[in-house]
């Protein structure tokens, strides 16, 4: 058995040796670290250099196409059985991903969530405990009951097999590409298991992606959505909490856009990405939405076609 942990690599040259060094100091075997290089114009890459004595990492070389791309050619090339990504500006704690990743061997699950903390902060990431091997739906719902859902995927180990028979991988071209790859994971997932072992520190800082607020970023948050609705009507949820939660992400996001004066259906339009009938339903319930003030709106608004 191997773990795979892909590393997209994009002009990081002031944060990827604390990255790299994070993983590598510790001698564990079953390791393949795959570097994707994202087409850096910065001295990433020279510093990658100094490690490539160890036999254990890959460096993949491509043309900028994105964090989706970069990760999705880190997938397909992947020996591992077991994956898990980290970004170049984070760092974890190797000897506490290697117990997750024992977790999900002896369990055999789908994938396991772990925890992490916030850097400066120290803030945990995830606020509460959940107890034992349950549905993706199921923890799904668990979490968004105790608002303590984050749709990210660095903070977990996946099963390569589980991710190939359920055809999941990253929309390419898309900002904030975790919320549908989360979705269609927890939607689709059998076995998953929480655990409380705190191993990945994720960096806040100014320009990220995560901390800049843009209009471009909130068109990519709606198609996103887009695709949450298909994996959605595709395996027939029904399920009153995740209702909420999709419309939430509808209605947030639309009251950013109106409140930025954008003039919503010429961008909509432009954009070119949504089809008629999902621009229709962006509007009904925003419109609904801001009638009533309230997101819970019947689920038939989110199955119509």
């Amino acid at each position: 058995m191997r773990l795979s942990i892909i590393i997209p690599i994009y002009n990081v040259e002031q944060y990827i040796e604390q990255c790299l060094v994070s993983i590598l100091n510790k001698t564990y075997k079953d390791l393949e670290i795959i570097l994707v290089n994202d087409g850096s114009k910065d001295n990433s890459m020279k510093i990658i250099k100094k490690y490539l004595s160890d036999k254990r990492i890959k460096v993949i070389n491509k043309k900028n196409g994105g964090l989706s791309s970069a990760r999705n050619v880190g997938l397909k090339i992947a020996t591992g059985e077991y994956i898990a990504f980290v970004d170049s500006d984070d760092w974890i704690r190797i000897d506490k991903l290697v117990e997750l990743y024992n977790i999900i061997q002896n369990e055999k699950l789908d994938l396991i969530i772990g925890n992490g903390e916030y850097y400066p902060s120290k803030e945990k990431i995830q606020k509460n405990i959940y107890i034992g091997i349950k549905t993706g739906i199921e923890i799904f719902e668990e979490m968004l009951r105790k608002k303590d859902y984050l749709e990210t995927v660095w903070k977990c180990i996946y099963s390569k097999k589980f991710l190939q028979e359920n055809n999941i991988k990253f929309i390419e071209g898309l900002l904030h590409e975790d919320i549908p790859f989360m979705f269609e994971c927890l939607i689709k997932a059998k076995r998953i298991k929480y655990e409380n072992i705190n191993f990945y520190i994720y960096r806040r800082r100014e320009g990220s992606i995560t901390t800049t607020k843009n209009t471009k970023k909130l068109f990519h948050v709606l198609y996103g959505i887009e695709r949450i609705l298909e994996v959605y009507k595709e395996n027939r949820i029904n399920n009153k909490v995740i209702n909420t939660y999709i419309l939430n992400l509808y209605y947030s996001n639309l009251k950013r856009l109106k409140q930025k004066n954008n003039k919503l259906i010429l961008n909509l339009l432009i954009l070119k990405k949504f089809s008629i009938k999902s621009y229709i339903k962006f509007i009904l319930i925003f419109i609904l939405s801001t009638k009533y003030k309230s997101i819970n709106i019947d689920n038939k608004i989110l199955n119509r076609s």
